[in-house]
């Protein structure tokens, strides 16, 4: 989570089952001992990752390392999962007016996730989720 909260922005690669698609992402929360991420029902990745669960995410630090961990999205619509998101990140509010009961908002967690850290020497490091 710290590596993600100071790379600050990292992307999120997806498939729409024809090629691969990239977009930058900036929320990301440890909820419940798992890696969650949040999205809108109305926008494309949430139509990507319905149809393709497969994805991964990667960051790059500012002592030029990166972080990338692919996983399987999986979407949680409960009412705690989207009351976590707005705690971690009040200003989501701008988005999601309507908050917790914002019906496009749409927390997902990565299962089965696998995670390394690399450098531009050739270092590389599994870290366990």
């Amino acid at each position: 989570m710290k590596f993600l909260a100071d790379s600050k922005v990292y992307f999120l690669a997806t498939t729409d089952g024809v090629g691969g698609r990239v977009r930058p992402f900036g929320f990301a929360m440890d909820y419940k001992g798992k890696l969650y991420f949040v999205t809108a029902k109305n926008k494309e990745v949430y139509q990507q990752l319905t149809k393709h669960p497969d994805c991964e995410i990667c960051a790059c630090s500012p002592t030029m390392q990166w972080l990338r961990v692919k996983g399987k999205a999986v979407f949680d619509d409960s009412r705690s999962a989207k009351e976590a998101v707005f705690t971690a990140m009040p200003g989501l509010k701008y988005l999601y007016k309507d908050g917790v009961d914002d019906p496009i908002v749409a927390p997902f967690w990565l299962d089965s996730p696998e995670a390394v850290i690399m450098d531009m020497s050739g270092g590389f490091k599994q870290i366990q989720m």
